[in-house]
């Protein structure tokens, strides 16, 4: 059942969490210019954006929030080095994430390193950010997607078991169960996955 939830959760594109910065970062206000905070959370997937604000508990798009734009490391590094003649600012004006090296520590693993341009004193970071699957464990345990994806994480899974059963006569008619929404999704990906085969 898991395979088939996570195959339709990351179809319809996961969740999204808003988080402020005390949640997000060590330090969660810049006390410095290095422009550096390191991750707490080891339950993030991808950072969808990151604001720079003076409000402690906004979680981002508030007023006063500004959003900045994700850039590689490299570029972050290049403005560091190369700070004279840029400008003076008093907001970061971009970012960039990477993990940080865990040396195989379970309580380190999966944390991420934002850096900022300029680093700015007194900020708070706010983001928004897709989580990591969460597998059912439980039989009260709900399934994060909306009700129409909910059934089809039923469905999947009855047409991924059909075959094993000897049931091969039933995939077809379990398969238009599905919502035509998840169906698209499905096809898509199968085309995407076939095209990158073809590159290779």
């Amino acid at each position: 059942m898991n395979n088939a939830y996570q195959r339709i959760w990351e179809l319809w594109g996961g969740s999204v969490v808003a988080a402020a910065s005390a949640t997000l970062w060590t330090p969660d206000v810049t006390a410095d210019t290095t422009g550096k905070l390191s991750g707490d959370l080891q339950t993030i997937s991808e950072i969808l954006n990151l604001w720079t604000t003076t409000t402690a508990g906004s979680t981002g798009g508030g007023s006063g929030d500004i959003l900045l734009d994700r850039v590689d490391l490299s570029q972050i590094e290049w403005l560091r080095a190369n700070a004279t003649g840029l400008g003076t600012y008093t907001e970061s004006q971009v970012y960039a994430v990477s993990m940080i090296a865990s040396s195989n520590a379970a309580a380190s693993s999966n944390k991420w390193l934002l850096d900022v341009w300029p680093g700015v004193t007194a900020r708070y970071y706010p983001a928004h950010y897709r989580p990591q699957f969460t597998a059912l464990a439980a039989a009260t345990d709900v399934p994060d997607l909306p009700d129409l994806a909910q059934l089809d994480v039923a469905f999947l899974a009855a047409w991924d078991w059909a075959p094993l059963v000897g049931r091969t006569d039933l995939v077809e008619s379990i398969a238009r169960q599905v919502s035509e929404k998840s169906q698209a999704l499905l096809v898509r990906r199968s085309e995407a996955m076939v095209d990158a085969r073809q590159d290779s």
